[in-house]
């Protein structure tokens, strides 16, 4: 059923529908890493401009907006833990 005139049209939650829909995002060509080549101390993390991967048919690309350091993340870069 339409909209009447000056009425706005919505969907089955009740909420409005959009005669315009969304534009695709522009997505990044490369992201922020830390790497780390061989082990040692703090110093051998390197800060680092990475290409985005680009994911197959039958996988996803997730955006990771935090992270975080666990003990082992330290122990592996100290060579402690392999």
């Amino acid at each position: 059923m339409g909209a009447r005139p000056g009425e706005e049209r919505t969907g089955a939650a009740g909420l409005p529908l959009s005669t315009n829909p969304p534009k695709a995002k522009a997505y990044r060509i490369s992201m922020k890493a830390i790497q780390i080549k061989h082990t040692g101390g703090p110093e051998v993390m390197e800060y680092v401009d990475l290409p985005v991967p680009q994911p197959k048919s039958n996988e996803a690309l997730v955006k990771i907006t935090a992270s975080g350091v666990n003990f082992i993340d330290v122990y592996y870069r100290e060579g402690l833990f392999l």
